[in-house]
């Protein structure tokens, strides 16, 4: 084990409306959300295969349990047989062994959540810079800086079994999949920009990026941007004209739960019923969300068929736009298989 600062014990708690619950989740998947996990949640619970906790910190993950923190099983449901399916389902249940919880609950076990899983994604290199926990603090949303790009937020669908392997400053390989709340066609419309600040803000965000590796985050590097840019000709303070139809971009969520996003972006490959989860057949479209610097970078997003309001379907080449829900899994070589 690494000396890096582990970065569980150093996690931020999430309140309730941070963190977001799973209802909307589903109702990508149906419109009474509620009525929809009661048709299948029986199933789900019992037909679902157990995950391993594994983390490769028993101190840590012990200790968390002895300070409060409940036991807890991992249980993953899906129509098909691989470990790590297309698409599924994944609850969690706590083991309740002590006498006054299960006198509470009045039953020895409880299941604390049930949320949909996306077992492909991009596998990309990212420091997690910080854990949010959710109240129940058996799920969290990681921060994560890619190795090339902006700062994104994603759910850890595995975290329980993970938790205690996150360090401070210290690179992972992670898969990264999104799952759309509304997804079409882009409009193509144009964006001028004639307010002298704002040009300055614009070129100077775009220098910053070109010689710091692609990284930019206006929270940190927005004032040290003003200060470092002067204009070379009177070019660079003209307005800038942007096809908005044209861009990629994911934004994660300004309020509510930031693993959230907007998306817009170019089309690399699309799949149809590429999976089906609890009755719903679901797409996988490949969107271009972010072109930094020197590179794109392309997540899987997953589209429930009902998502798309009219005929028209996705293809290669095509600009689209929607929001959608980031999740990530750890996956380098030091994690072994769920």
């Amino acid at each position: 084990m690494s000396g890096h600062q582990s970065l569980l014990r150093i996690a931020k708690s999430l309140s309730h409306r941070e963190a977001g619950g799973h209802g909307n989740r589903w109702a990508m998947f149906e419109d009474r959300p509620g009525e929809f996990i009661k048709q299948w949640l029986g199933a789900v619970v019992q037909k679902a295969a157990r995950l391993p906790v594994s983390a490769d910190d028993a101190v840590s993950l012990d200790k968390a349990v002895r300070d409060g923190e409940p036991e807890i099983a991992g249980l993953m449901y899906s129509h098909e047989e691989a470990d790590l399916p297309r698409a599924g389902v994944l609850s969690l249940i706590a083991l309740n062994q002590r006498a006054s919880i299960r006198r509470l609950f009045r039953r020895r076990n409880v299941l604390w959540s049930a949320y949909p899983f996306l077992g492909d994604g991009a596998v990309l290199e990212a420091v997690v810079t910080e854990i949010g926990l959710h109240p129940n603090r058996v799920e969290a949303r990681l921060r994560l800086s890619l190795d090339a790009g902006p700062a994104l937020s994603a759910f850890d669908t595995l975290f329980f079994q993970r938790r205690a392997r996150y360090r401070a400053d210290r690179p992972y390989l992670l898969s990264l999949a999104a799952l759309a709340y509304e997804f079409g066609p882009a409009i193509e419309t144009e964006t001028v920009i004639d307010d002298p600040a704002a040009i300055r803000r614009l070129r100077g965000a775009e220098t910053w990026a070109r010689t710091h590796d692609g990284r930019w985050s206006a929270e940190t590097d927005g004032e040290r941007v003003l200060e470092q840019w002067t204009p070379r000709s009177p070019e660079d303070l003209e307005p800038i004209r942007i096809m908005m139809g044209r861009a990629a971009y994911w934004m994660s969520a300004s309020s509510g739960p930031a693993d959230d996003a907007a998306f817009q972006g170019e089309v690399v490959a699309v799949e149809p019923a590429y999976a089906s989860l609890l009755g719903t057949t679901l797409w996988r479209v490949d969107v271009t969300v972010m072109r930094p610097y020197d590179r794109e970078i392309a997540l899987p997003i997953y589209v429930a068929e009902r998502a798309f309001k009219t005929e028209w379907r996705p293809t290669v080449g095509e600009y689209v736009e929607g929001t959608a829900w980031l999740q990530c899994r750890l996956v380098d070589a030091g994690s072994p298989s769920p």
